[in-house]
């Protein structure tokens, strides 16, 4: 009997120590899936698709100018007054969209924040809003590119074209207007002069003189009262009016309007972010828990640690923010399919890790801890 006992307790030890790697697993496992879930994007908003679908059925205006106040496509002073850089037909919007990373990413501690704000529409678009930020990338490069297309392309152009469009240089002569305008003049125009070159089209006196009135009268609006051009400025008058002057003033303005700006739908759009952050950071904890217990049972006699908890709780995100959109978008279909196709998760990664976790448990946790229970009751 003792000679059973002494052999059972050897065996417990040795499958004891043989545990150890599932403990080592897990922890790996469970902490990637638990900071997955707390601090990467739960939810990635692909703008580029969505203006991509507003665009798709619109009809081509054609129709560009550079400033209001300055010279149409066709070289003619449009004098109408109104704060506009540049009608973008669909091709250049799409173009735009395609060619710039247009996204915005919550994670749920986004979505903890905007619960806990006073103005949780902000919390979740604030970020168009910044230095740098979509909406700044939208207005300069429909100016540069509506620029471009005034004075070298005409009506008629292709892809192909724009690519062979210097972008990138002639918005950076526009942010150089933010310290000596006349070097961003002198380096906008030199740009446009040699994209005309390379399209091979002529350009003479009476061009220059346009350009440069366009250009100083583009400023000059930009500007408005102040004496100082900011990008900032340009921007938020363009889209906000003479009045407004700085992001967090733009920002106010548009959401203000929106029907989500009322109290009793912010009530709501906070508790709805409230159970969005409760949805992803519950299953988080779990996964977390089990990361403790698998890691301390490693200095413990007994490695063995019990899963349920995240066997119930760690799919959850994933079916929630992954599963059910494709579900959705593939029963219903068209506009509102794309429209899914646009919000984006990294709570696939929690999904895989709990794959992995589970072919782990079948195929040799569970096997070994029914065995070191077996081992355990005999001694």
């Amino acid at each position: 009997m003792d000679d059973e006992i002494g052999s059972a307790q050897e065996e417990l030890a040795s499958r004891q120590k043989a545990f150890i790697p599932i403990n080592i697993i897990t922890v790996i496992l469970s902490l990637i899936a638990s900071l997955s879930l707390l601090f990467a994007p739960i939810f990635t908003l692909d703008y580029a698709k969505l203006l991509s679908m507003a665009t798709e059925n619109e009809e081509p205006t054609r129709n560009f100018s550079i400033k209001n106040s300055s010279v149409a496509a066709d070289g003619e002073t449009d004098g109408n007054g109104e704060d506009e850089i540049a009608d973008i037909d669909k091709t250049v919007l799409q173009y735009i969209a395609k060619h710039n990373d247009f996204k915005i990413s919550l994670t749920p501690l986004t979505f903890m924040r905007g619960a806990t704000s006073n103005d949780p529409i902000k919390i979740i678009f604030g970020d168009l809003f910044k230095k740098g930020g979509m909406l700044e990338s939208l207005m300069l490069n429909s100016f540069v590119l509506g620029a471009s297309i005034s004075y070298v392309l005409g009506s008629e152009f292709s892809e192909k074209d724009l690519n062979r469009i210097p972008t990138d240089n002639l918005v950076k002569a526009i942010r150089l207007a933010e310290t000596d305008e006349q070097a961003a003049k002198a380096a906008f125009t030199a740009e446009i002069k040699k994209t005309a070159q390379d399209f091979d089209v002529q350009w003479d006196a009476e061009k220059d003189a346009e350009l440069s009135d366009g250009f100083d009268g583009f400023i000059s609006e930009a500007k408005g009262d102040s004496q100082q051009f900011t990008v900032e400025r340009m921007v938020c008058r363009l889209a906000g009016g003479e009045g407004c002057t700085d992001y967090d003033m733009l920002a106010n303005n548009m959401f203000g309007e929106l029907p989500l700006s009322d109290p009793e739908t912010q009530s709501a759009l906070k508790i709805f972010m409230g159970a969005l952050f409760v949805l992803a950071a519950f299953p988080a904890l779990m996964w977390f828990i089990l990361a403790v217990s698998a890691g301390t049972h490693i200095l413990r006699k007994n490695k063995i640690f019990l899963t349920w908890y995240v066997k119930i709780f760690g799919l959850l995100p994933c079916l929630l923010f992954g599963v059910l959109p494709l579900l959705i978008g593939a029963s219903v279909g068209g506009k509102t399919s794309f429209a899914l196709s646009a919000i984006g998760t990294t709570a696939w990664i929690s999904g895989a890790c709990f794959l992995v976790f589970s072919l782990v448990s079948l195929f040799w946790l569970y096997p070994a801890r029914s065995t070191i229970r077996r081992l355990l009751n005999a001694v």
